[in-house]
């Protein structure tokens, strides 16, 4: 793990071939299991593999070609919805709706991401990390 965390770079150009859906799968479940806050998952992540949507996602990442030659696009969201969900499922208050919260779902998104960045070097893929869609 040193080696991959001292040698890490971004990759910018990027084969054609997919990403196997077991690896990929793999590679999610193991972002899932970075830290977060009160284990409570404030965050999705959205896979797109599908060239025209990674068209329509271009745009909002000023149009840097990798988001359309990347055989994979993942978007880590804060998301409040799935855990507000959750919490009227079991007659309790979300209570998430303050920059606090905000924060803190950010922080969890981001932590998956890293998580999933080592965890993709490891298996020899590369990443790109943009914050364009902050």
């Amino acid at each position: 793990m040193w080696d991959s965390l001292r040698n890490r770079t971004t990759i910018r150009k990027y084969k054609s071939q997919a990403i196997p859906p077991e690896m990929l799968n793999e590679l999610l479940e193991v972002a899932c299991r970075a830290a977060n806050t009160g284990n409570m998952q404030v965050y999705s992540i959205i896979v797109t593999q599908t060239e025209s949507v990674k068209k329509a996602l271009a745009p909002a990442h000023f149009n840097q070609p990798m988001v359309t030659e990347a055989p994979v696009v993942l978007t880590f969201c804060a998301d409040f919805n799935r855990f507000t969900q959750w919490c009227y499922q079991r007659d309790a208050k979300p209570g998430y709706d303050n920059f606090l919260s905000f924060m803190t779902a950010a922080t969890d998104a981001l932590l998956a991401a890293e998580h999933f960045c080592v965890a993709a070097e490891s298996q020899g893929l590369g990443t790109c990390y943009l914050g364009t869609t902050i």
